[in-house]
């Protein structure tokens, strides 16, 4: 029954799991309540567009994904005042698949796997990518530390946080940078296609359960981990694809909780 855990390539898969699953619960849960649950899904079809870059410049795919999705991510921050957010999500979503299909076309196709960008191939991943999770959540866990009543107040009153004297403007930028980062290490997890999936099921499993914001970020990071785990050994045993198992478990979750989280309430 314990056999998963004596191949490397499943411990591997099973730490860069649980580290990204505690990214996106973290970032997730200050995330979601500023209506902000499909920035993911954009910021994921930017990376696509960086990710073909890379292909055609023969550099690191997430590499040039990063630095795209991080250009994006400061581009939302200083236009999500003039537009509404979902109008700015919106062009970077057409705008990265837009760059990535031209990209494809005029390369005739790439000679790489694209299903393990656009669904996830967490079974691959490295050692070294496995030391740049740890730094990036270890650098996001610090920042939210630091930063946590401030982010709390910014998340639910903008406004209010501003004349509290919070740097909302720098605040707003950075975090969005950080949810950038968050996005494209997800890709070696559930795919660009189901990135949102690992960003807000989580935290909206954990408001059916949690009283308080602190209970919310506990209970994400909770879920998340138990989803990650339960989706790559059912789909060791089962010879099923783990990005997809790895959400069906997470939807799984959300739904017990929503019945639990009515019948208490």
């Amino acid at each position: 029954m314990f056999e998963v855990f004596e191949y490397q390539f499943m411990q591997f898969a099973l730490l860069g799991g649980v580290m990204i699953a505690t990214l996106c619960a973290m970032i997730g849960t200050f995330l979601v309540p500023q209506r902000f649950s499909l920035l993911g899904d954009g910021l994921a079809h930017l990376a696509f567009g960086g990710i073909a870059i890379g292909l055609v410049l023969g550099l690191p795919p997430l590499l040039t994904a990063a630095v795209v999705c991080v250009i994006g991510a400061l581009y939302l921050s200083y236009n999500k005042e003039k537009m509404y957010g979902e109008s700015a999500i919106a062009v970077l979503l057409t705008v990265g698949m837009a760059i990535a299909i031209l990209l494809i076309s005029i390369a005739g196709g790439f000679n790489v796997d694209l299903f393990g960008y656009l669904f996830g191939s967490i079974l691959t991943i490295t050692p070294i990518e496995l030391y740049i999770v740890l730094l990036v959540l270890i650098f996001i866990s610090m920042f939210l530390w630091h930063n946590y009543a401030d982010l709390c107040l910014y998340t639910f009153h903008q406004g209010l946080a501003q004349v509290s004297g919070v740097k909302t403007a720098w605040l707003g930028s950075t975090f969005l940078v950080l949810t950038a980062i968050t996005t494209v290490l997800s890709i070696r997890i559930v795919g660009i296609l189901l990135i949102t999936a690992l960003i807000v099921l989580p935290v909206i499993t954990a408001m059916q359960l949690a009283r308080s914001m602190k209970q919310n970020l506990v209970y994400s990071i909770i879920i998340g981990n138990l989803s990650v785990i339960t989706g790559i050994v059912v789909s060791f045993y089962l010879d099923l694809a783990p990005s997809a198992m790895i959400v069906l478990v997470l939807a799984s979750f959300y739904g017990i909780c929503s019945l639990v989280g009515r019948r208490f309430e």
